[in-house]
């Protein structure tokens, strides 16, 4: 949202949503997104919009900078959860490893903890078992 220069992502409760008659299809959003969840959306010859931009830094903006060369699109579009589906997000049920789950952040903070006390668990072993050999010497 903060990078867009035309205002056109916006906040709908926990979603994003962009509001495609003001997106210039200028890919900001989706260079910025450290999730991957903005991407090139609408035929450029229904809409054609945005400027070209110079030379990307990292494959992902390179192959959406080439996109927006190419006038494959002309809006991005955002993961919005599938807010208009009632049974949520697609790629989790059609996830064959049952590797997607949507989280709150009570949740993700929760995990985050138990994660970061396995570690020092395990860390506090390490040492032990460290200590143990050192003194037989």
């Amino acid at each position: 949202m903060a990078v867009c220069p035309a205002d056109a992502i916006v906040c709908d409760g926990d979603r994003m949503q962009v509001v495609e008659d003001l997106c210039t299809g200028c890919l900001l959003c989706a260079l910025a997104c450290p999730f991957g969840a903005v991407y090139p959306s609408m035929p450029s010859s229904s809409r054609p919009r945005g400027v070209l931009f110079g030379r990307a830094s990292t494959a992902r903006s390179s192959g959406l900078l080439r996109q927006k060369e190419t006038g494959d699109y002309s809006c991005v579009a955002v993961c919005d959860l599938c807010a208009k589906t009632a049974d949520g997000p697609q790629c989790v049920k059609a996830c064959p490893t049952d590797a997607l789950q949507v989280v709150d952040q009570a949740s993700l903070e929760v995990s985050s903890r138990e994660k970061r006390l396995g570690a020092l668990e395990k860390m506090m072993v390490a040492m032990r078992a460290g200590g143990q050999g050192g003194a037989r010497g």
